[in-house]
């Protein structure tokens, strides 16, 4: 007889119809504390069974439950007001930017402009670098050179002669980083904008914001 009535039991609590009650349950209980001013703000959540669960920290939520939480609020006039997710309305928004023919928003174009610009800044500096050591190397050069030409050792005049490979080998990585710039340059005045009209969207899409 036991048996009997816990396999009953069982059956009822796995049933739909124990779901909806339970999910009854819930709501009216919910409905009544506000009712009763007992509840101004609560987080919740309803889980697989139909049940509301009441949380006072959302991290409290399991985790394959937090894109379901529900927020409400009662204000001075007893009215309950619910709260959206600002994920929520970050995504409407988003979804109500214009797009180009393969879907990109203006924020993805600006990304890749800002990318160009930056990459380009960072060219610059490179420049200036090799520039430098360049620089300092010729003083060394023409210092190790004149040493060599009056003096005559043959030390001064390996350096001298190891000084002037590393000379044109920056000369050469300078040439290239300008080459590279000049490329930035055409990529950021021209390229980009082509490709933006190309892809059906918009040249002012590319402006940074201040």
């Amino acid at each position: 007889m036991r048996y009997i009535y816990f396999h009953f039991a069982e059956q009822f609590f796995k049933s739909e119809k124990c779901r909806f009650l339970l999910f009854v349950f819930s709501a009216f209980l919910v409905t009544l504390l506000i009712s009763s001013g007992q509840l101004f703000s609560a987080v919740y959540y309803i889980d697989e069974r139909g049940v509301v669960h009441f949380v006072d920290d959302e991290t409290l939520i399991p985790e394959k439950y937090r894109g379901q939480k529900r927020v409400i609020e009662r204000d001075d006039d007893s009215v309950v007001t619910p709260k959206t997710d600002k994920k929520d309305t970050i995504t409407k928004e988003e979804k109500e930017q214009p797009k180009d023919k393969f879907g990109n928003s203006p924020s993805f174009w600006r990304q890749k402009y800002k990318g160009l610009v930056n990459e380009k800044y960072k060219k610059e500096r490179e420049l200036r670098d090799l520039e430098s050591q360049r620089d300092e190397l010729n003083r060394r050069y023409e210092s190790v050179r004149t040493r060599a030409f009056f003096v005559g050792d043959s030390q001064s005049v390996t350096e001298a002669g190891a000084l002037e490979i590393k000379i044109r080998e920056l000369e050469n990585m300078i040439k290239i980083t300008i080459q590279q710039l000049d490329e930035l340059n055409k990529r950021i005045s021209v390229d980009i904008y082509n490709e933006v009209i190309q892809a059906g969207g918009r040249t002012e899409w590319l402006m940074l914001e201040e």
